[in-house]
This record gives C-alpha cells, structure tokens and sequence, in this order.
C-alpha cells in the first residue's frame, strides 16, 4: 500500500508562550505617552479628519491633510503611535487615503503604511490594510489604475502575509480575492509577484487555502498564454502546485490546458514543467491514479530540441522508476515472470529501462492509449500529431510484458500515422512499427496483420517490414509472410512509398535461410514492373540468394510466365501480372537469358497471329516489343533476336486500316534494328523469304511505312558484301530504287538513288570490269533511261544524286548510257561533263 507523508498545517501551530509574555513585557516596558502628547496627536488626527470628511476639499488641502498623517506617522514615537486610542484613528485616515483620485497621495498613504508596519509590527494593522487592498486590488475591475502602486501594494501585502502568518487565515477571502484579480494583471512585474504570493499561500496554507484552489484557476489559464515567457513559466508553476492541493477532479479537468505547455517555444517554461511534472510523478498523494496523464507528458521531453531538458527528463524518469520499485518491492518481489535480458531484436544503440519504468508503463498502458490514440488522429493539430505519435513508441518501447493483448489496437495507430501527410508522423509510425514486432509474440502480429495484406496501407506495409527485419528464427513465419506479399501483388497499385516498402520488406526477408525463393523474386520484379524509377538489375532481394542472377531469374521467370500464360494472352496491360513478365523480359535482355523469352514465344505467337480479328493487340504487342530493346538493341540474347525478327516480320503484309498500318510501321522500325545485327547471310535468306512483302512495304501509301521500308533494303545493300548478293537479286533490287525516283519527297528519291549507285558500285565490283552487256543490257537501258529523265531535276540534291548513279552506271556500259544520255539530254556542257 503506497503511503505519502502529510503536509504538516504550519497555521494550527500554536504560538509559545514565551512569545506572548516577552511581547506583553517589551509593551509594559515601554514608558505610557503623556496626556499633553496625546492631545498634540489627537488634535492633528482631527484636523486630518475634518478634511477628508468635507467633500468640497480641494487637492492642496487633502495633501495637507496628507502630510498631517506623514509627520504624526513618522514624528511621533513607538509609544504614542502604539497607543489604543492613536492607532485606530492612523490606520482609518491612512487607509482612506487609499481611495483618493490624487496618485500622489495614495503613494504617500502606502509609504505612510508600510511605515507604521516597520514601527510597530503589529498585527492589528492587518485589520484595516488587507481589507483595503481589497478593495483596490480585488474588486471585479482593479480600481488602482496605477501600476508602480499596485505593485507596491502587492508587494507590501506578500511582505505582510510572510511577517504575520498566524493571523493571516482570518484574511483568507480577501487574499484569494486580490490575487484572483492581480494574476491576471496587465502589469507583468505586478503579475509576478501576485505568483509568489500565490504559491507562498500554497506551501505555507495547504490546508486552508485548497478550497479556494478553482476560484484561482481561471486567472492562471488566463495567464498561461501571455506573450512573456517568464509569465508563462511562472504561471505554470503556480497552477501545477495549486492543484497539487486542490481535489484531483481538478487536475484532471483541466489536464488538456496543461499539456499544452509541452509544445512552449520558451525552455523556460518547459523546464518549469518538467520540474512540477518530475514531482507530481514522486511525490502526489494520488499519483497512482494519474501516472496514465503524468507520465505521457515526461516522455514529450525526452526528445526535446533543448538537451538540457531531455537528459534531465531522462535521469529523473529513471529516478520515479527506482521511487516506484522502492514503493512496489513486496509486491514486485511476487512475480517471477520479469524478463531478465532484452528481446532479441533489441537495438544496440537504445538502452533497456530499468524494471520500475517498465512495470510503471505497463500498468498504466491500457490508461495511457486511448488519449494518445486519439492525438495521433488530430487532423487539426499537426504538432500535437507528432508528439502523440512520438510518445506512442517509448511508451510500447517499455511494454514488454502487457504489449501482447493491445497489438490490433497498436496496429491502428501505425495504419493512421504511416498513412499521414506529414514525415515525421510516418517515422514514428514506423518506429511504433518496429518496437511491436521486437516486442510482441510473432504468430499475432501476422495473425492481425496478414488478413488485411492485400489493401497495402502503409501502416500493414511498415509492421511487414518490421517484422522481416527483426524477427529471425521463425522461417516459417517469413515463408508465410513472404507468400501473403506474392498473392498480394496482383492487387498492387503504382504508389511509390508502397514499392519501396515492400523492396525492403523483400530485401530483409532474402537474408534469411531456407525462405521461398519463387515468391521473394516475383515479388520483386513486380515491385520493379509498377515502379517508375529505372529498373534495378541487381537487386539486394535477389542478389542476397548467393546465386548468379541469370540463374535465379531465369528458373523463376519460367516458372513464372508457365504459371500464368493465360493471363497474358489476354493481353490485359492493366493487369500487374502483364508488366511482370514485361520486367522479366527487361531482365531478360539484359542479363542475356534465353530461357525467359523461350518461356514467352508462344505467347507472342499467339498475339501477333495475323489470321485473327486482333488488331489493336497485335499493335500493342509490337509496342512493347520495341521498347523493349529500342535503347540498346544489341543487348537482345541472340535466339531471343532471331525469334523476335520470325515474329514480326508476318506483320508486314499489307492489310486495310490505319491500325494495320501501324502495326507495319512499328514491325518495320523493329527490323531495322534488329536486322542489321544478323549474319549477312541471314540477311539474305531473311530478304529473299520476304521478297514480295518487303517490295509492298517500299510502295506503301503511307510516307513512314515507305520511308522506313527504304530504310530496311538501303540497310541490307550496306551491311552485306557483294559476294552475298546475287547479280539477279541486284537487278531486282535496283528496279524498285528506280520506280521511288518519282516519288514527291525529296528524300525518298535521294535515298533511293543512293541505293541505286551502290547496286551499280557492287556490279562492278563483281565482275570487275567485265559486265555482261549483252546479257544484262535490258537493266542497263532501262535503268539509263530513268536516270538520264532526272538528270535535270529542279532539286540540286536530286540532280547530284542521279549523276553519281550515271557515273557508277557507266562503268557497267558506257556505250548504252551514252547513247541514251545524248538522245534525252540538250545540255551539252552536262553531258561532256558526265562522260569526260
């Protein structure tokens, strides 16, 4: 049973005895004024009467009146002043001054006072000052609108109550009312003093003074907001310690406007609180009842920006630790079930509480989470957010033995602080995410967590993560972890906090031993496929596996697209499983791993069969493809080349639409890519497989499907030596070079003509100088003939163009060509500069 010590009633002490009798004998002693003397003084009191009773008085005359009492007070000895029949009428007429509308008088009036206090000391004064004060200090509205004087009378009334305690519970309304009103005062030095007063009445009149503790309290909330940190810091103090006296339903009335306190941009005033908080902690009589209030309010301040205030927080929570097993030994001493070492997940960086701290936490835990789980929701208050969500963690961070029966509860303050706009509400989320899974049994955590997995809030997300990182030794609960991730990620949207998440969570779970290979990696490559930063190729979750990475994506994505073939044949592109195996195909490439896209033939297949209503997915299937390898072709294993390059190239046969015609624009752009990077001979077995296609390609009526099929056949010309070209194949060629001479784009015939000239180059390569004429002079006419009728084209490009092709083609049969050239051509100076 905890016990407090009393505080002792200073005002039931009787006073000694020996007091008295000495303070009678000093006044027997004391020689008796004359009659003549109290005549004197008795006739200047009634002159000083006289005037303040005519109203008509003007101010020279009050402040003769005035100065009567000054030199009666200050004159006349200790003997006279102390007379029964003087000090009554000084202290009536005094104290009348107190009122008057002259602010020097009522200056004198005060000094007139304190005066008579110094000389005699008696505590009949009190009798007509208090009162008076009263009246100017604690009406509704100060009447003393001076503020030098009101804080000379203040300060006379606190040197008043410390010099004459055994009498001041008699004046305990008045006081309370001046102070009621002078705690609120504008004057701030004047606001200070009435504190002192106010918490010199607390420590010295417990008893007496607590029933006046709610009238007080109004005046210092008033005052807890003042621009002057010293105020607020003083004003704190005051109210912590008059409630300390005052019934506890006060304190916890009026706890929220406290609290408030905490976020103070002054140290000042947060130390003051730190200091009546440490000892309401060790020393209220009915702590026990409000350590689920107290002890939030300490752990606000063991990160605060001020280290002064954070250590000492720190060493005194310690200390009410060590004041609470004192208080709790026997019963402490009952139980055995303390853990004796930290959980194993316990960071090496934070230091273990020591047994009181715990316990004290634990028993107050269910108290203490609901006000912090409702602060941690305050959409109005970012800051009360943050320090909510803050003290949330070391409070679970000291609950070793009672976390376990509040985990779904614990688990929704995480969802709604992972889930908020600011950051470091989500890191202390995250830190409240972490102390439950170092803390609490592992089996429940899942159990709680995992139903819901599929919604990916942040908050599941960052328990997961926790739980990956910090439990160990239960693989099977990591198996089963990491298995709820997989079947999850179909459900998955593009959320970018989320993926990274989850990349942690999988990198975490890729360390241990025995754990799921097929869903750490799938998982993965999904988070890879919804992630719009460039792709990892070396990710920490699969390299963490030990083993080569061609090797494990290749066995998983196998495993991977044969399990879901007929997803992706629907060609779903919103579905996540279609940019999975997307991904698996950029790893693919990159990490040259024929298996993958062996894996994926059929399926392409399937999407770019011609013979089916499939427009629209055939153009999206070749889309894909081309992004696939557009940024660095060559990286494309070679099967996986040879492959694509069968594939698209059925697409090049002309069909009707404009949807047909980009699936050839797009299948002729990927060809010419991925063609040139072919054997020469597998170009020209892939040419002459596509004769007939490619020619219609050329003579498309769409300008990009023509200009890129120019490209496809200008390519082949360049990248293949003429011992692979066939003469008729050449002749063939050259024919549909010329036929694009009439074409309207300059560009066109440019090229063409270009290609026409290295055909020609190639002829004469090959038969070095001995061309059949005869046998092939029907090319050679024809082919004289459509350069000689562009020979003089408007266009210089052009023009420069077809007379290099004349000049290759006259090599071949010059006799031909200058027989055409001279019959088609007037231009004498260009035809003696073609044949010179």
């Amino acid at each position: 049973m905890v016990t407090f010590q009393e505080i002792p009633d200073e005002t039931q002490k009787p006073i000694a005895r020996e007091e008295i009798k000495t303070e009678k004998e000093a006044i027997q002693k004391a020689p008796e004024p004359t009659k003549d003397e109290l005549y004197g003084v008795e006739g200047q009191l009634r002159k000083a009467e006289q005037i303040q009773s005519n109203r008509n008085s003007t101010r020279a005359q009050r402040k003769e009146g005035s100065r009567i009492l000054t030199k009666v007070i200050q004159s006349e000895p200790y003997e006279v002043l102390a007379d029964m029949k003087v000090l009554p009428q000084v202290v009536k007429l005094t104290c009348r001054l107190f009122s008057d509308d002259s602010e020097s008088i009522r200056t004198d009036a005060t000094k007139n006072i304190e005066v008579l206090i110094d000389v005699l000391n008696n505590p009949n004064l009190l009798a007509g000052l208090i009162p008076t004060l009263e009246s100017r200090l604690g009406t509704e509205r100060i009447v003393e609108d001076c503020e030098e004087l009101r804080l000379e009378q203040l300060t006379l009334l606190f040197r008043v109550i410390k010099s004459h305690g055994e009498v001041i519970p008699g004046y305990m309304p008045e006081i309370s009312l001046i102070l009621s009103r002078t705690l609120a005062d504008p004057f701030v030095t004047a606001r200070l003093v009435a504190n002192e007063i106010l918490r010199h009445m607390i420590a010295t009149y417990p008893y007496n003074f607590h029933q006046y503790a709610e009238f007080m309290l109004p005046a210092l909330f008033t005052s807890s907001n003042h621009q002057q940190s010293k105020v607020r810091a003083s004003t704190v103090t005051s109210t912590w310690q008059l409630l300390k006296i005052a019934a506890p339903e006060h304190l916890r009335k009026n706890m929220s406007i406290l609290v408030q306190r905490t976020f103070d941009e002054s140290a000042v005033v947060r130390t003051a609180l730190m200091i009546e908080v440490v000892d309401y902690l060790k020393t209220y009589r009915d702590r026990y009842s409000f350590f689920n209030l107290l002890i939030p309010i300490l752990f606000g301040m063991f990160d605060d920006e001020d280290p002064v205030i954070a250590d000492k927080s720190k060493r005194e929570w310690n200390e009410i630790g060590a004041v609470f097993e004192k208080e709790n030994e026997t019963d402490l001493k009952e139980e055995m079930d303390y853990p004796v070492s930290p959980p194993q997940a316990w960071p090496d960086s934070v230091p273990r509480s020591r047994l009181g701290c715990r316990e004290l936490c634990g028993r107050n835990l269910m108290g203490m989470m609901n006000g912090l789980a409702n602060d941690a929701k305050d959409n109005l208050s970012l800051e009360n957010r943050i320090m909510a969500t803050r003290i949330y963690g070391l409070v679970i961070s000291h609950c070793e033995r009672n976390i376990h029966q509040h985990v779904p509860k614990i688990i929704e303050v995480v969802n709604r602080a992972c889930s908020d706009t600011d950051p470091q509400v989500r890191k202390n989320g995250d830190e409240i995410a972490n102390w439950l899974t170092i803390l609490a049994t592992p089996e429940l955590v899942l159990k709680v967590v995992l139903p819901g997995v599929q919604g990916f809030s942040a908050g599941t997300l960052s328990v997961l993560e926790n739980f990956a990182k910090n439990v160990w030794n239960e693989i099977e609960l990591q198996n089963k972890l990491a298995k709820a991730l997989f079947k999850a990620m179909p459900h998955m949207v593009r959320d970018k906090r989320q993926i990274e998440t989850i990349r942690r969570t999988l990198e975490h779970l890729s360390k241990r031993q025995n754990i799921n290979v097929f869903n750490v990696v799938c998982s993965e490559i999904y988070c890879q496929a919804l992630n719009d930063k460039e792709t990892d190729y070396e990710p920490a979750s699969i390299t963490n596996f030990g083993a080569p990475l061609d090797d494990v994506i290749g066995q998983v994505g196998s495993k991977f697209i044969s399990a879901n073939q007929g997803s992706l044949k629907s060609w779903n592109q919103h579905s996540n499983e279609f940019w999975t195996w997307i991904c698996f195909l950029q790893f693919a490439r990159y990490q040259k791993i024929d298996k993958i896209f062996d894996e994926s033939r059929m399926i392409f297949e399937d999407l770019l069969d011609t013979r089916l209503e499939n427009q629209r997915i055939r153009l999206k299937t070749v889309e894909v493809l081309f992004r696939l390898f557009q940024s660095d072709p060559e990286s494309l294993p070679i099967q996986a080349r040879k492959t694509l390059i069968g594939l698209v190239s059925k697409n090049l046969t002309y069909r009707v639409g404009r949807i047909e015609s980009a699936v050839k624009l797009a299948s002729v752009s990927m060809l010419c890519s991925l063609l040139p990077l072919e054997s020469e001979m597998d170009q020209v077995m892939w040419y002459n497989g596509h004769e007939a296609t490619i020619h219609s390609v050329v003579e498309d009526d769409e300008v990009c499907i023509r200009k890129h099929g120019l490209f496809l056949v200008s390519n082949l010309l360049h990248e293949i030596s003429g011992q692979y070209l066939e003469t008729d194949f050449l002749h063939k060629v050259v024919y549909k070079f010329l036929e694009r001479l009439d074409d309207p784009h300059n560009d066109f015939r440019i090229l063409a003509t270009r290609c026409a000239q290295r055909i020609y180059s190639i002829l004469d390569e090959k038969f070095h100088g001995n061309y059949d004429k005869q046998l092939y002079g029907a090319h050679t006419e024809h082919g004289a003939k459509v350069l000689v009728l562009h020979f003089e084209d408007e266009n210089p490009d052009v023009k420069t163009a077809v007379y290099d092709a004349l000049k290759c083609l006259i090599k071949l049969d010059q006799k031909r060509v200058e027989e055409i050239a001279r019959e088609k051509i007037s231009n004498s100076s260009r035809l003696a500069q073609l044949f010179q």
